[in-house]
Order: structure tokens, then sequence, then C-alpha cells
């Protein structure tokens, strides 16, 4: 009798005791997951700690693969400097009364190869420097490095012109870059009366800007100063493989030199691309040739030539004008000591 009254108390004791142990289950078994992953955090902490305190070096070998990269690329540098500067110009100390004498045997070199290489010349060609081959005058000091760089660059050139067989060199002129009141002292002597007029005038007159001291250095100077350049101007005629010979040892010169500007004709103006020209000529050397005639207009229209054509316009004396660049690389010490 009593057993039946307290059956509802035991059952429900049986049943909070199964309770009771699965939430011990699951509290156990939750309770070593979480140890586990709070074991995995400290140990990943412990690594971030390590990371963030500690003093990073680069390993031995990596040292030692830098130290060979650097000098094998110290050698490649050095070679590649090598190559720039062969043949390159020395820089030469010379008085400004010794450059007068230096422009005149430069210009008798330069004649004396022209006419072995049956090379026509102007009759007073004096390269871009008469005020100094005949003119009498003396630079200023402070031009006269640059001078002998610029002559030393149009030699450059004019004997690859020469070495290209062309039939004539019309022009060869170098940057004007001399102030007119820097060159000479030929006004040193002038009269102590013209001497104080002229200084009152320059002093009623506005004060001038600075002179650009890069002027004074080359055409062009690299910002970094890894290298200058003098323009040289050239106008010659030649036939068309003896231009392209001229492109080919510029190009191939020991020295750098590059081509800036170009521009050509031949001189019956067939090749120069202009209606105007064809027109103006008409009345002229194409004046009763009408196979010139017919041939200019097919070149004008754009019609593609016939080989035996392509020859007849390829046999024309071509008159070219180019603007050249002759490069000067910086020296460092260590090429200067290996340089010959």
């Amino acid at each position: 009798m009593n057993s039946r009254k307290n059956m509802p108390l035991v059952v429900g004791g049986a049943i909070c005791a199964v309770l009771l142990l699965v939430a011990l289950f699951f509290l156990f078994r939750f309770g070593s997951a979480y140890r586990a992953e709070q074991k995995v955090l400290k140990s990943q902490y412990q690594r971030l700690e390590q990371l963030n305190t500690r003093k990073p070096f680069p390993s031995a070998e990596n040292v030692e693969k830098v130290k060979d990269n650097l000098a094998a690329l110290e050698a490649n540098l050095q070679t590649l400097m090598q190559a720039l500067n062969k043949n390159s110009f020395q820089g030469q100390d010379l008085k400004a009364v010794d450059f007068s004498s230096r422009v005149q045997r430069a210009i008798q070199r330069f004649k004396d190869k022209a006419q072995e290489g049956n090379v026509a010349l102007p009759q007073n060609m004096e390269i871009g420097f008469g005020q100094y081959a005949s003119g009498g005058a003396l630079p200023a000091p402070e031009n006269v490095g640059r001078l002998v760089q610029q002559l030393h660059s149009i030699e450059r050139v004019a004997n690859i012109l020469i070495k290209s067989g062309v039939i004539s060199i019309e022009a060869l002129e170098r940057e004007v870059f001399e102030k007119p009141e820097s060159q000479g002292e030929e006004g040193a002597d002038a009269d102590a009366g013209s001497q104080s007029r002229r200084s009152s005038r320059r002093s009623r007159a506005p004060a001038k800007a600075a002179p650009d001291k890069k002027q004074n250095v080359a055409s062009f100077v690299h910002p970094d100063g890894l290298y200058t350049f003098e323009r040289v101007s050239v106008v010659f005629t030649a036939r068309e493989d003896n231009l392209w010979r001229v492109m080919d040892l510029l190009a191939s010169s020991p020295q750098l030199i590059s081509i800036s500007e170009i521009a050509f004709e031949t001189q019956t103006k067939i090749m120069s691309y202009s209606p105007a020209d064809v027109v103006e000529a008409e009345a002229g050397m194409m004046e009763g040739n009408e196979s010139l005639k017919s041939l200019a207009a097919r070149v004008l229209s754009g019609t593609k030539l016939s080989r035996q054509e392509r020859q007849i316009a390829g046999d024309e004396t071509i008159r070219a004008s180019m603007k050249v660049d002759v490069y000067q690389f910086e020296r460092s010490e260590q090429s200067e000591e290996q340089q010959p």
C-alpha cells in the first residue's frame, strides 16, 4: 500500500537521476573540449608573443647569398660602364689660348680625310668653330671644357660620314652656347672712356638672370648626372646605300651615338612626298620628262611602285639632314683605374 503511494516519487527520482547523469556527461564532454581549445589558444598566444618580442635578423646563409649577388651586380655594372665608356672622350686641361690652334688642327685633319675619301666640302667649312678658327676670338675659360667636348663630338660624326662614302658634306654644326659678352678678351684693351661708358650703361640696365650652369656642361645633362650628350647637326648628300651605311656606323659606334632627328629628300623631289614640290618642279626639271612625272604622281598617290621604278628612285642622290647626340657616361673611380 505504501509502495504504491511512493511510486510517483520513485519514478520522479529515477528520471531526475537520469537527467543528472546526462547533464554530467555533457558537462564533462564540453569541459574537456573547452580545456583542449584553451590549451591550443594558449599555445598560439605564446607563439604570437614570441613573434612580437623576437629580434628579427637574416640567416647566415641569406647574408652570404646577398653578398654574392652584390658582387655579381657590381661586376656587371663595371663591365657595362667600361663598354659604354669605350673610346669615350677623356677630359683634358686646355688653356683658352691653345684652343684656336687645336680647332685649326682638327679642321685640317677633317679636310685631309675628306680629300682622301673624295668627299666634297664647302670652300670655307670650319665645322661650327669659325669664330675661333679664323675669327681670332678666344673662348672664356669656363667654356673651354665644353668646347673641347663639342670638337671631339663633331670629329666623331665627321669621321663616320667620310668613312661611309657620302658624296658631300654641306654643313656640320654644333650647339652654340656661348654668350656674346663671354667670348674672348679682345675687349680687354679698350680705352678707359669706352669702358666707363659701357659700365655706366650696364649700371642703368636691369640685372640679368644668373646663367644656367648646365649650359657649360653639355646639350643635355641627366638629372642624376648619369650621362650627358652633345648634339651635332649635319647636312650631307649620299646615295641610298651610303645613307644606310651612315646610320649603321652611327648605331655601331664604340661611343654611343643616337639619331634624334632625320629628314631627307631626293634631288628631283620624287621621294619627298610633297605635291607642291612636284607642281613646282613640273615647269623645270620635269618638263618634257613624262616618265619622271608619272613616277612622281604614282608615288604621291600612294600607288605601289614596281621593282624597276624603286631602283630608279633609289639611284637618286639623297640630301639628308640629321641631328645626332654623342653620349658621355659618368666614369666611376674603379672604371677609370681599369681603363688602359
